[in-house]
């Protein structure tokens, strides 16, 4: 049996690496060094998570996410009016919606199950997950 929990925690570990390599590759190509705004906001998401209390944290990283894309929009319409250009909003539109989505499913499985409506215990987070674990999340497509 030791050798079946090795190859599953391996091939576990194995399969968020490759999700989080091919993303960032993949994201690299697409929108160049504008894939530094994908770092800073799932790193201070990241740290938000760890170090706010749980029971707020999940209003305060939509706010502060929702304020990051909207600064990236106000530059865009400043330096790019009108002109059509595909660049690192458009993967960070999708990416704020991951992040909320992981802190309201991470306060809520902080929360008393009876507090739940089903498919609040079916997708609430238990334990924060490890920057593996989250990096995949976050950069896979």
């Amino acid at each position: 049996m030791g050798w079946f929990m090795h190859y599953c925690v391996h091939g576990s570990t194995m399969r968020h690496l490759y999700a989080t390599i091919l993303g960032l590759l993949i994201q690299l190509y697409m929108y160049g060094e504008g894939i530094k705004h994908s770092f800073v906001l799932s790193i201070v998401v990241y740290a938000m998570m760890c170090l706010l209390p749980r029971k707020k944290q999940a209003m305060y990283v939509m706010f502060f996410c929702l304020a990051y894309l909207s600064g990236q929009h106000i530059y865009r319409m400043l330096e790019n009016f009108g002109g059509f250009d595909l660049d690192i909003t458009t993967f960070t539109m999708l990416l704020i919606c991951k992040l909320s989505a992981l802190a309201y499913c991470y306060e809520d499985g902080g929360k008393l199950q009876d507090k739940l409506t089903e498919e609040q215990k079916t997708w609430r987070v238990e334990n924060i997950p490890n920057l593996l674990e989250y990096f995949s999340y976050v950069f896979f497509c």
